[in-house]
């Protein structure tokens, strides 16, 4: 792989969970996630997430099913450590787990305290892992969390930046952005793939996008937000364009 090609490898992930939010005050009959799934992947997105929970299992499960037999690239389910819904999963063809901790708003859902809940953690996911299956989770940028996800056995974490949106000055900015690196050169020090997510404006984007060793950025509410003036495809598309030239204007 050339310096050009290496450069351009990273990739888009499309939550679904401001969707299912928006399904669950309208009526599911209103919103087909299957068919969102196909266009963002037409559009180029890698990987489609969408979050389950047990309380929804009854009215999600057929649309989750259905999503991990149609998805073409990666599905990822977002699960929390100690749901019952788990159990569920292993059924699933293909589907990845995310571990995520409860809802801190009706898309989003938070970082799990990895050194916290190592234990309770490692003997829910030890059916999962058994399975073949690769586990990943969202979590704060800390090295103490990415060094608790390699004891683990994770596969990868998503680094939780929604703090780089609440920063207005370009000095705290450039600092969070400077201990960003220092923790995803830890993660991939233990053979993690990188991903980042979170709350993100487009700016926020572009900037985590900078970091070569980032594999994929995970977007929710800013492509729900630009479907308004885009459509649903089209604001993938233009998502993915974007965080493509921001990783090859990179020098």
């Amino acid at each position: 792989m050339n310096i050009h090609q290496q450069r351009q490898h990273i990739t888009l992930s499309v939550s679904l969970n401001s969707v299912v939010a928006m399904r669950e005050k309208f009526g599911s009959d209103l919103i087909d996630l299957s068919k969102l799934a196909l266009f963002a992947e037409e559009a180029g997105a890698d990987e489609v997430t969408c979050h389950v929970q047990d309380s929804t299992w009854s009215r999600m499960s057929a649309d989750v099913h259905h999503l991990a037999q149609m998805t073409i690239g990666i599905f990822v389910v977002e699960v929390t450590p100690t749901d019952p819904v788990l159990s569920h999963l292993l059924a699933l063809p293909k589907a990845q787990i995310c571990l995520v901790s409860s809802s801190t708003s009706h898309a989003i859902h938070g970082a799990v305290d990895l050194v916290g809940q190592l234990s309770d953690i490692q003997l829910a996911i030890q059916p999962v892992l058994a399975d073949g299956r690769q586990v990943s989770a969202v979590t704060l940028p800390e090295v103490a969390q990415v060094q608790a996800a390699a004891q683990l056995a994770l596969a990868a974490v998503r680094l939780d930046c929604s703090r780089l949106s609440e920063l207005e000055s370009e000095e705290d900015q450039r600092q969070y952005l400077a201990s960003l690196s220092v923790v995803v050169d830890e993660c991939v020090r233990h053979g993690l793939r990188v991903s980042v997510g979170g709350h993100l404006r487009m700016q926020d984007i572009a900037s985590v996008s900078r970091l070569t060793e980032v594999c994929c950025i995970n977007v929710d509410e800013v492509v729900a937000a630009q479907t308004v003036w885009s459509g649903w495809a089209g604001a993938v598309q233009e998502i993915k364009a974007f965080i493509v030239k921001s990783r090859l204007a990179v020098r």
